[in-house]
C-alpha cells in the first residue's frame, strides 16, 4: 500500500467516525426536537470541522432511515471563500415551509 493510500485509507476512516458521531440518529433527533420545542419546523446541524460527510456510508444509511420517518434532510453548501468548503445538514419535517 502507498503512502497516498494509506492517508486516504485514513483520511476515510476519520470521516465516516466523525459522522457517526456528529449526525448520529440520537443526534440529530435531539437536535429536531430542540428546534420544534422553539417553534421551528426545522432545523440545521453543522460538522465541528469544515469537511464534506454526505458521501460517507453513515450519510447515506442514516438518510434512508430518517426519511422513512418522514424526515426530509438537505445539505447547504457553507465555506468563505478561500476556506474549506463544507455542507451543513437541514432536515425539515414533512409538509413543513422552510424555517425562515
Amino acid at each position: 500500500m502507498t503512502i497516498g493510500q494509506r492517508l486516504l485509507k485514513t483520511a476515510t476512516k476519520a470521516l465516516e467516525d466523525l459522522a457517526a458521531r456528529e449526525f448520529s440518529r440520537e443526534a440529530i433527533l435531539s437536535a429536531c426536537r430542540d428546534s420544534a420545542a422553539q417553534g421551528f419546523t426545522s432545523c440545521r446541524i453543522r460538522p465541528s470541522l469544515p469537511v464534506d460527510v454526505t458521501a460517507t456510508a453513515h450519510m447515506k444509511a442514516l438518510r434512508a432511515d430518517l426519511e422513512k420517518e418522514r424526515l426530509q434532510l438537505a445539505w447547504i453548501p457553507h465555506g468563505m471563500p478561500g476556506e474549506p468548503s463544507y455542507k451543513v445538514l437541514e432536515v425539515r419535517w414533512e409538509g413543513a415551509a422552510r424555517a425562515p
